[in-house]
């Protein structure tokens, strides 16, 4: 009867304990504690401020719906851990205002001129005293005060994104996101990347802090 219940892992008693052992951690690991919940709202504190800055409040609604539906689903499918406190769960729209700020990278960034840059150069010639005096100028071809809607495009080609990524269509997917890119360059160069850069950067680490991905443990006396 001992026998059957020994086993290479040790006793019946022993691996239960150790399966206790093993749920009593999961369980923490699936919740945001106070420390890392505090380390990540005062990164998102200053990720606002920095992203107020650079890139200005959020100004279309695809932005706004872009935060919306990727902290539903984050906190849906357990990218973001849910936290252990109820208080703690003002870093929801928190998270939310952060998507929303960086979605103006990518989308909404409403009408502008992309083809005003094209321009050819033109040599006149002015006469100073006995010789002509040469000019090179720069001149803008006509198609550069073509206006065009970015938003339209830009919603167009994260659709083709999406559904090249459902079809698993990696090649495709990828030249989508450079068009998506060469896009929004227009919109890109508008922003104050002094304060963009810190933004994305303290926004990044406060969704790590918030992953399950993250397993500090303070040690325990």
């Amino acid at each position: 009867m001992n026998q059957n219940l020994e086993s290479p892992g040790g006793s019946l008693e022993l691996r239960v304990s150790r399966l206790e052992v093993a749920t009593a951690n999961y369980e923490r690991a699936s919740y945001l504690g106070k420390t890392a919940g505090l380390v990540a709202l005062g990164l998102l504190g200053g990720a606002a401020y920095a992203a107020q800055l650079g890139l200005g409040l959020p100004n279309h609604p695809y932005q706004w719906a872009a935060g919306l539906l990727f902290v539903f689903f984050g906190y849906q499918r357990n990218w973001f851990r849910h936290p252990k406190v109820p208080w703690l769960w003002i870093l929801a729209p928190l998270n939310f205002f952060a998507v929303a700020s960086l979605a103006k990278l990518f989308i909404g960034s409403g009408r502008h001129f992309p083809f005003q840059w094209f321009k050819y150069p033109e040599l006149t010639w002015a006469r100073a005293g006995m010789l002509p005096e040469p000019t090179l100028t720069w001149q803008a071809f006509s198609f550069g005060n073509q206006q065009v809607d970015l938003t339209a495009v830009q919603t167009f080609l994260i659709g083709l994104l999406i559904a090249g990524r459902c079809l698993r269509l990696q090649g495709f997917t990828s030249l989508v996101a450079v068009l998506l890119l060469v896009a929004s360059l227009p919109a890109l160069a508008s922003f104050h990347w002094d304060w963009v850069f810190p933004a994305m950067a303290l926004i990044g680490l406060a969704f790590y802090l918030q992953s399950p991905e993250f397993k500090f443990r303070p040690k325990s006396r």
